[in-house]
C-alpha cells in the first residue's frame, strides 16, 4: 500500500468510503474497552443521559 500524504487514524488505514455510524461508534467503544479489560457498562443510561441535554 503506498504511504499517502494525508492518512486518517495512524497513516496506515484506507479512507473511509461512507459515513461513520452509531453502529461503528458502538462497535469501536466496544473493542476498546475490552482491549482495557474494563467491566460491562450501561450503555443506555449513557445514551439517556447524553439525549436529555
Amino acid at each position: 500500500m503506498a504511504r499517502r500524504s494525508w492518512s486518517p487514524g495512524r497513516g496506515l488505514s484506507d479512507p473511509r468510503t461512507g459515513p461513520f455510524t452509531f453502529e461503528d461508534c458502538a462497535s469501536c467503544v466496544t473493542r476498546i474497552l475490552d482491549g482495557i479489560g474494563a467491566e460491562p457498562v450501561e450503555v443506555n443510561a449513557l445514551i439517556d443521559e447524553f439525549l436529555a441535554d
